[in-house]
C-alpha cells in the first residue's frame, strides 16, 4: 500500500458517482484492481459497473482516512 500511495494520490478529491475520493477509498480500489487499474476505475463509469466488487471495496473504505 505504501508503494501505491504516490500513484493514486493524484485522484484524491476526484468525484466518483457523487462521492469524493479519499486516499483510503482509492487504496481499496487499488487492492483489487492494482495500481494501474485505479485510473480507469476513477475515470470510467462502465469500468466501475463492470467491476462491482472493486466499487464495493471503494464504498467500504472511502472516508476512513
Amino acid at each position: 500500500m505504501t508503494a501505491m500511495v504516490p500513484k493514486v494520490q493524484g485522484f484524491v478529491g476526484a468525484k466518483v458517482d457523487g462521492k469524493t475520493c479519499t486516499l483510503s477509498g482509492l487504496l481499496g480500489v487499488g487492492h483489487l484492481a492494482g495500481e494501474s487499474g485505479v485510473a480507469s476505475w476513477v475515470k470510467e463509469p462502465r469500468v466501475r459497473a463492470k467491476f462491482a466488487k472493486t466499487t464495493e471495496a471503494f464504498n467500504l473504505a472511502n472516508g476512513i482516512f
